[in-house]
């Protein structure tokens, strides 16, 4: 794409971002006629590029609107689903912010060489910890930083010689940045999950949902430490390589407080004011990623800085928003689906189905955590089945299902997608990161890691059940 190209098209996204916010927070109908035409513009004009997968989407949420004939109140329902897809478009461009000041963050490579960079003990629960940590900024950018790094420190010379020893050592590692990765739907309040919850679900708090999400991630992350000390019980051999006595701790702590300082300060606005948690975030972010980019480049000039800094947000950022192009189209289109489909759906007649089959509470819970992986093993995303179950499951209170245990219920369930899907965008690029097959990174090594985790959340959603209830 031509450079006058690339800056209407990135032009075009904030546009639809400042819509948007503008209607989140006035409410009207212009606000969200400019941000609904912007983003269709900007899907136009991106469409060559646009991947197979966000085509097929977009192609589906277009034959979609002609089910709007069969709506109760078509005009309410398209409305929700443009208001829908325009916040979660914005939702990826407000973190953009964050993630080009990440990569031009010292402190960040600095964490990334921290993480491979420990004893084969202590390396995988750092490497999954910080893949989910890192990735809560950085997004699909961790894999890219944690994998390469991986992947030239997975040396011969530093295997002792030895393939077996070097092989070992990229399965270990690559299981332990993918599992890492996989539970950020959980763990992440940035994650494009935790906003589809908040923003589908109604009654559900991110006070009560982020506390549960976070301790199920820890759980499939201690989870999958096991897995990997009972698989090799017998520790390779520790390489000065990989245990550097000048590798310091204070870049990842650095990193942390930042994090914890984005969301505290997302929070606090969220509590003060009307506005929910998503909205607060992606409100804060763009201003929070560019001061982290001057503040990592300043100098004893602050006018210096400044310029610098905008000189890379006018180089560097219409590339980094255009590259989104696919995820909002995938991402855009199936909430748009989600949204008619699920009040087409005959509430009555499935409730009746479910009271049948005895699915209420918990039980049905677990079942709709099943169907995520279930249907992203044949190809559609977790973004879709998530949407519709979301919608649909939450529309009525017949089936017993408190909000928080849905949302952790759909949330484990997009994160074992992750998990054991080869088609997956995060196992394709762990897989070309580190050098691993998608089949084995998904299925063959990870298989049982991934049916012992699904029973380990099936009784953690019955005991969220029994608490919830009392």
């Amino acid at each position: 794409m031509n450079r006058p190209s690339s800056t209407l098209s990135a032009l075009l996204l904030l546009l639809v971002m400042t819509a948007t916010i503008a209607y989140k927070l006035w409410g009207g109908v212009m606000p969200l006629v400019v941000a609904s035409v912007t983003l269709l513009a900007f899907l136009l004009l991106q469409w060559r590029s646009i991947n197979t997968t966000g085509k097929v989407m977009l192609g589906v949420a277009l034959v979609s609107l002609c089910l709007l004939n069969w709506s109760a109140s078509p005009l309410q329902i398209a409305t929700s689903a443009f208001s829908r897809s325009s916040f979660f478009a914005t939702f990826l461009v407000s973190l953009c912010f964050l993630r080009l000041a990440a990569k031009h963050s010292l402190m960040v490579k600095r964490c990334g060489k921290l993480v491979v960079n420990q004893p084969p003990a202590l390396r995988y629960g750092v490497i999954s910890y910080a893949g989910t940590l890192f990735g809560t900024v950085l997004s699909f950018g961790v894999v890219h930083l944690i994998g390469q790094i991986i992947d030239k420190g997975n040396s011969l010379d530093a295997a002792g010689g030895s393939v077996r020893i070097q092989n070992i050592r990229r399965q270990r590692m690559s299981l332990a940045l993918h599992r890492g990765f996989s539970v950020l739907p959980l763990a992440s309040p940035f994650s494009i999950t935790m906003a589809l919850m908040l923003a589908t679900i109604p009654g559900l708090e991110w006070q009560s949902l982020l506390p549960m999400g976070l301790t199920t991630a820890v759980m499939l992350i201690g989870l999958g430490w096991g897995f990997d000390y009972f698989n090799n019980p017998k520790l390779a051999p520790i390489d000065a390589q990989y245990r550097g006595p000048d590798l310091s701790w204070l870049p990842a702590l650095q990193f942390a407080g930042l994090i914890l300082a984005i969301f505290s300060v997302a929070a606090l606005l969220a509590q003060m004011t009307i506005l929910s948690l998503p909205l607060a975030i992606l409100m804060i972010s763009p201003v929070v990623g560019i001061l982290w980019l001057t503040w990592g480049r300043r100098t004893a000039d602050t006018s210096v800085a400044c310029r610098r800094t905008t000189h890379i947000l006018r180089q560097q950022l219409p590339a980094e928003l255009n590259g989104l192009r696919s995820e909002i189209a995938i991402l855009s289109g199936a909430s748009f689906i989600g949204v008619i489909i699920a009040d087409l759906i005959p509430q009555h007649q499935l409730v009746q189905l479910v009271q049948t089959l005895g699915l209420t509470s918990a039980p049905l819970a677990i079942v709709a955590c099943a169907l995520i992986p279930l249907f992203a093993l044949t190809g559609i995303g977790p973004i879709v089945t998530v949407t519709v179950i979301a919608s649909t499951l939450s529309s009525t209170t017949a089936f017993q299902l408190p909000p928080e245990l849905l949302a952790i219920g759909l949330m484990s369930g997009w994160a074992l997608a992750m998990n054991s899907s080869p088609i997956s965008l995060s196992a394709l690029m762990v897989s070309n990161t580190t050098g691993c097959s998608t089949r084995d990174l998904t299925l063959n090594w990870n298989g049982r890691y991934s049916l012992v985790s699904f029973v380990c959340i099936s009784l953690w959603l019955l005991l969220l059940s029994t608490t919830l209830t009392l």
